[in-house]
């Protein structure tokens, strides 16, 4: 879909900081990364991912913009949602 783009930039991302090889060294960031499950989330799961992040506080003029609500829509994310 001509949407998901945004976040198939963030799976190639993760997808490399998974593979990057010093990576194992930091076992921090590691679990910090989807909870340490060693593998990318499909994209519903991103969009999960990020309306976690809002909660938690991050990007609340993202949140705001975005009406809070990224899972089961077909919303763009940009790199203000992916960083």
């Amino acid at each position: 879909a001509g949407w998901a783009c945004g976040y198939r930039n963030l799976q190639m991302l993760c997808s490399a900081l998974l593979r990057e090889p010093r990576f194992p060294a930091h076992p921090a960031f590691r679990q910090a990364l989807f909870g340490g499950a060693g593998f990318v989330p499909r994209i519903y799961e991103l969009q999960l991912w990020v309306e976690r992040a809002w909660r938690e506080g991050f990007d609340p003029l993202g949140m705001i913009q975005l009406d809070g609500q990224l899972a089961h829509t077909d919303k763009w994310i940009g790199s203000t949602e992916v960083l």
